[in-house]
């Protein structure tokens, strides 16, 4: 079993990333395409353990995919204890750069959400409750995205005091629009 066969399973999880099964598993295999060596194997065991509720062809193939890497792999270089754990910086760096960028891809969209919602809710006599409904789901969609990517990946302390900072304002201001939303209703 090779990197790219792992890699091609990684892609799958990846693929099938609204499959409810695989939850954390589609973050950890996007951070294990870019990986190899040890880091790799590691991050094979953090997948493979967040897969067994997936069924179907593909999440068999996949599972067997990883889980052989992983057997071939102890058996090339021994077991945990025996492994000295490497851990490239470099790689890590850019892995949290680009979680941080994704997760504030997350925010902004959120932002832009809650901005609209404030718009509609504060200039109409009647705010076209279909299009607050649309606003209000993508809200909550790209805040879920945003948490999970906050509670499951390692970054450095500045950056996560940074994330959540944004995550909180955010929280806040949907308060304030829930807030705004109900004193609305009771008006009609």
């Amino acid at each position: 079993m090779t990197d790219h066969d792992v890699y091609s399973a990684f892609r799958a999880i990846v693929n099938n990333r609204n499959d409810k099964a695989l939850n954390y598993a589609v973050n950890y295999a996007k951070a294990g395409l870019d990986m190899s060596g040890r880091a790799l194997y590691v991050q094979c065991q953090y997948v493979v353990g967040n897969i067994t509720n997936w069924r179907g062809q593909i999440a068999e193939r996949s599972r067997n995919a990883i889980k052989q890497y992983i057997k071939e792999y102890k058996g090339r270089y021994g077991s945990e204890d025996d492994m000295e754990y490497e851990r490239d910086p470099k790689h890590l760096d850019e892995i949290t750069k680009e979680l941080t960028i994704e997760f504030k891809g997350y925010i902004q969209q959120a932002e832009k959400d809650l901005t609209y919602l404030n718009d509609d809710l504060s200039r109409k006599k009647e705010p076209d409750l279909a299009l607050i409904l649309t606003y209000a789901k993508s809200y909550a969609h790209n805040m879920t995205l945003a948490k999970e990517i906050y509670d499951n990946c390692i970054v450095d302390r500045e950056v996560r005091a940074v994330l959540i900072k944004s995550y909180k304002y955010l929280e806040k201001q949907w308060d304030e629009l829930t807030i705004k939303a109900r004193i609305w209703g009771r008006r009609k």
